[in-house]
């Protein structure tokens, strides 16, 4: 298996993360992600998942905010994660715009 460098330390977590994008990618699902400059080397461990579309900022932040149709999730990359589930049209769609922004922000 290969391994990921993410911004835990929990292994449990990191294996969770792994799984998702091994499976993800396997399934031919693309995934666009914005990292900080300051993980710009540890992209090419993820690297080894097809389907994924880096852009960095020149910041970054311990939490995440994942789109999928109409569900945000927000997750805190602590020692044990929490994360906040919101199923709704009207924020998903917020939350889209405001990634979008950033992604015409972020480089390649």
């Amino acid at each position: 298996m290969h391994k990921v460098v993410s911004a835990t330390t929990n292994t449990r977590t990191k294996i969770f993360f792994e799984n998702i994008h091994r499976k993800r990618s396997e399934k031919g699902i693309i995934l666009k992600i914005i990292f900080s400059e300051a993980r710009r080397k540890s992209y090419k461990n993820m690297s080894i998942f097809p389907n994924t579309i880096p852009k960095y900022l020149g910041f970054g932040s311990p939490s995440t905010i994942n789109i999928y149709r109409d569900t945000t999730i927000l997750l805190t990359m602590s020692p044990i994660p929490a994360t906040i589930r919101i199923t709704d049209k009207n924020i998903t769609a917020s939350y889209k715009k405001y990634f979008e922004r950033m992604w015409k922000m972020a480089k390649k």
